[in-house]
Order: C-alpha cells, then sequence, then structure tokens
C-alpha cells in the first residue's frame, strides 16, 4: 500500500470517528453521515498533492446541495465550522497538512438531486491577497474557459469572459475596470479552471461577496450575485454569447436605453 493511500485511509477513519462524533449530534437520526464522509474522500483523492514527500491536502471546500438537503436546515454556519475543524484534525493526525486552516462553505445548487452532496476544492494563495499582486497568469486554455460565459454588471451592460484570467478593479491595468471609489485597484480575480470560473478577493478595501456572503475566493455557478464594493455583477453562461470577441469599455447609455449591451462599461 503506498504512503499516500495509506494515510487518506488514516484519514477516512478518522473523519467517520469525528463526524459520527460531532456532527451526527447537530442533524437528524436520518442524516447519512457516509455520504458525507464519501463525498469529501474523493474531494481530498482528486485535489491532494505530494511535494518532496510532503503530502498537502486542499485548504478550501466548497459543499453543494440541493436547497433541501438536510446540511441546510439546521444550523448551517456552525456545521461548516465543524466540518472544518474535522478535516484539520483529521488531517493531522494522518500526517497530512493543510498551507492554511481549511475553509469550508455551504451553497445550495437547484440542479442537484435532493440527497446529492457535491464538493469542490481549491488551494488558497495568499501571496496574491497579501500583495494584491498576481503571482502567476495563467496560459489561455479554451478547454478549461466555462463557454459563452459573461458578467452582467451593473445590472446593465454585459462582460465577455474569455480568458483564463480576468481582473477586476479600479485601475487601468484591469481588464474589467470599475471606476468606482468604493472599488480597490486590484479588487478581485477571476480564474478558469476546469471548465468553471472561480473568483477571488485581492485582500480588497470594500469586499467581495458571492450571493450576500463575504468571500475570500468562490467557485462560480450561472446566476451567481457577486458584490464587488457593492457594485453588482451576475454570473451568466448564454449559448448566444460570442465569447470569441474582445469587448471594449464604453460610456453607460443614457437613462432611456435600458437594454444590456456587449461590453464591460462604468
Amino acid at each position: 500500500m503506498s504512503e499516500i493511500i495509506k494515510k487518506l485511509d488514516q484519514i477516512e477513519a478518522q473523519l467517520q470517528t469525528l463526524i459520527e462524533g460531532h456532527i451526527a449530534k447537530l442533524l437528524p437520526a436520518q442524516f447519512n453521515n457516509t455520504h458525507l464522509v464519501d463525498a469529501l474522500m474523493a474531494a481530498l483523492q482528486a485535489d491532494v498533492i505530494e511535494q518532496q514527500g510532503i503530502l498537502t491536502a486542499p485548504d478550501v471546500f466548497h459543499i453543494r446541495t440541493h436547497p433541501q438537503h438536510i446540511l441546510h436546515q439546521t444550523a448551517p454556519e456552525q456545521i461548516t465550522a465543524e466540518i472544518s475543524d474535522i478535516l484539520y484534525q483529521a488531517a493531522e493526525q494522518a500526517g497530512v497538512v493543510f498551507r492554511y486552516a481549511p475553509v469550508v462553505d455551504l451553497l445550495p445548487l437547484a440542479n442537484l438531486d435532493t440527497d446529492d452532496i457535491e464538493i469542490i476544492t481549491a488551494f488558497r494563495n495568499e501571496t496574491i491577497a497579501e500583495t494584491h499582486a498576481l503571482v502567476v497568469e495563467p496560459e489561455q486554455d479554451t478547454e478549461t474557459i466555462p463557454p459563452n460565459a459573461f458578467l452582467i454588471v451593473d445590472g446593465s451592460h454585459i462582460f465577455n469572459l474569455d480568458k483564463s484570467v480576468i481582473n477586476i478593479g479600479r485601475r487601468d491595468e484591469n481588464d474589467l475596470i470599475i471606476d468606482d471609489p468604493r472599488v480597490s485597484r486590484n479588487h478581485a480575480q477571476l480564474r478558469a479552471t476546469r471548465g468553471r470560473y472561480s473568483i477571488f478577493d485581492l485582500a480588497s478595501t470594500g469586499g467581495t461577496l458571492v450571493n450576500g456572503k463575504a468571500i475570500s475566493q468562490s467557485v462560480l455557478f450561472p446566476r451567481d450575485v457577486i458584490s464587488i464594493a457593492g457594485v453588482p455583477l451576475v454570473y451568466a453562461q448564454d449559448d448566444a454569447v460570442d465569447s470569441g470577441i474582445t469587448q471594449e469599455y464604453q460610456p453607460k447609455p443614457s437613462d432611456n436605453d435600458d437594454s444590456p449591451t456587449r461590453g464591460a462599461m462604468l
């Protein structure tokens, strides 16, 4: 048995024990503890990395379930805090490390089956937040960019997303420039990975929210509402959008023009 498999098996055993001892107390008896353990382990197995003999686990866990899933019904904030603590304890006992304390969020996704649990993981990049600058700019990979994705900016303008990395802020060097004093010069960044965009707050002054919740990073799904220091952006995907066209900034349309226009304009 390889060292990785051995350590993951240890984590799985610890997760089962800790979940039964902590989270099970918060939920009805019919809750399937094993289902949550299996989802967490599948996420860990997919994304744990080995560097110089050290196993490092992803430290961001986006848990998506149907809005009627039992995890949403009882103290969801307490549950996510418990899961974060349980992950840390289980990994520590198995000799697997987190670069940062694990962050767990629980968000509804209506197109999942009622009992399904989907977990997306990521590694936090604190260097980006601390310096307000990009550490790595990945080469564009069209296979990882969500097709025909765009943002509806401030309710009236459309900005097509056709790059693997998109920077948002007040500075002219950004891809999406938002000329609003509440917005930081380097405010947020979108990154395309595995066919999905994630948004990262770059330690902005005004903060970044997704669906009303302050985030440091979050995977985006169609109809997610983003707030950049109070400026609303709606993430969407539409087969009718020509995502291969680079959009220029234009002045806002006049007040009597209520139709969305292509491009990013603020």
